[in-house]
């Protein structure tokens, strides 16, 4: 997410996603699984990493693209704890991203993932706080 916010945050450099209309169709059709209506963790957790790639991919920088996939398979511990906590907030998060990409509003778009980032970080913590005190 970090190097998505970099990728959207300096559109003379790498420019905008070309697709976004596949975007939104990836997006709708994630939305429609049955991993978000069970609140399937897992399933969640790859749909989410399978929209972050594909927002990364549509910049068309394959260097980027490449490293995204690398770093998801190593990472997907971070989101799986708080993929049910973050539910249709962070899809919705995901749909408000694609337009301000479609709309080639580059700044949008940066703004846009750095919260959509920084409540994911703040839920991580939150709930990693709350386990401790627990145990």
């Amino acid at each position: 997410m970090l190097v998505e916010q970099h990728e959207h945050g300096r559109p003379g450099e790498f420019g905008l996603p070309r697709q976004p209309d596949e975007a939104r169709e990836l997006l709708d059709r994630i939305r429609a699984e049955k991993a978000l209506a069970k609140g399937d963790r897992e399933g969640l957790v790859s749909a989410n990493a399978a929209l972050h790639g594909h927002v990364v991919a549509m910049s068309g920088n394959s260097v980027l693209a490449d490293l995204i996939a690398s770093v998801e398979r190593r990472v997907r511990w971070y989101y799986a704890p708080i993929a049910r906590a973050r539910g249709k907030d962070a899809w919705d998060e995901h749909a408000e991203l694609i337009d301000a990409i479609a709309r080639r509003n580059s700044r949008r778009a940066a703004d846009l993932m750095r919260r959509h980032t920084e409540r994911t970080r703040e839920i991580y913590h939150r709930r990693r706080q709350e386990a401790e005190h627990a145990g």
